[in-house]
């Protein structure tokens, strides 16, 4: 037997659990007015005495949650682009996905002498300006995931939950010197949002005079991927016209040639000229 449309992409009807069928644009509807009388789209979870139509909503707007995710960071989705602009009409935005089972550990963090790590930040810190590390920095023996860990032993001691030693405070004192702010969080809990990596790429042009991030960019991985990701979703007609609008105003480029796709921000402004801020 063939499986139901979803309702997101199709303009069939969509059967949810036992119960009447439901157009996209009533479950549109029953959205916009929740929004209108709540404030926010936080639908909570049905309780068992609640009415069947209540689970199905609920079950829908959990799918939109997922499919609009999808949908912004350019990924394989059902929802269509006309769908995602009537979502934004309402100002409805996807929550933050929640990490599923138990947080994945960092990967294995070799175990380096204190002097060799402090050489690898301050190469890291002469190549990109900062000790913001990425976390999902994996190169000089994993020295994101060692970040990530410093980062929590730092607060952990700083709360008063980890007892530390002259040693420990002495390391402590030494990263704070070289500009390292503790602040490397895990992967489970550095998500970004759309707006989030706009802002990150506004930084970048801030800094560079351009918004050319290098795929693969040491200094923040995540943006290098999002940028590629934008340029794919132009490509599919999934962007939003809010999203382009944005990323059109601060001169971003859709189509880069693929030998210059690496390049790092140093080697683009020898070949562009110094920077100018207004």
């Amino acid at each position: 037997r063939q499986k139901k449309a979803s309702g997101i992409s199709g303009e069939r009807k969509v059967r949810k659990e036992k119960g009447p069928l439901v157009t996209w644009e009533e479950r549109l509807k029953q959205l916009t007015e929740f929004g209108e009388q709540n404030g926010h789209f936080d639908v909570p979870v049905p309780l068992e005495d609640d009415d069947e139509d209540d689970v199905r909503f609920y079950n829908w707007v959990q799918k939109i949650n997922y499919e609009l995710r999808a949908y912004n960071n350019g990924n394989t989705t059902k929802l269509t682009k006309e769908r995602a602009d009537q979502l934004a009409a309402i100002n409805f935005e996807p929550n933050e996905a929640k990490p599923r089972g138990r947080p994945r550990m960092q990967q294995i963090i070799p175990d380096v002498p204190w002097k060799k790590r402090i050489q690898q930040l301050i190469s890291y810190k002469d190549d990109v300006g900062h000790l913001k590390i990425d976390h999902q920095y994996k190169h000089c023996d994993n020295l994101g995931g060692w970040a990530v860990n410093m980062s929590t032993k730092y607060q952990k001691w700083s709360d008063g939950e980890l007892a530390g030693d002259a040693k420990m405070e002495a390391q402590f004192d030494e990263l704070k010197g070289l500009g390292f702010n503790f602040d490397i969080q895990p992967s489970y809990e550095s998500t970004r949002s759309w707006d989030d990596h706009y802002e990150k790429l506004k930084e970048f042009k801030e800094q560079n005079g351009n918004a050319r991030v290098p795929l693969k960019w040491k200094a923040d991985l995540r943006l290098g991927k999002w940028v590629q990701l934008q340029r794919k979703a132009r490509r599919t007609n999934k962007i939003s016209e809010d999203h382009l609008m944005k990323l059109e105003s601060i001169g971003f480029e859709w189509e880069v040639p693929k030998d210059e796709q690496y390049q790092p921000p140093q080697q683009q402004q020898q070949q562009q000229g110094p920077v100018t801020r207004v």
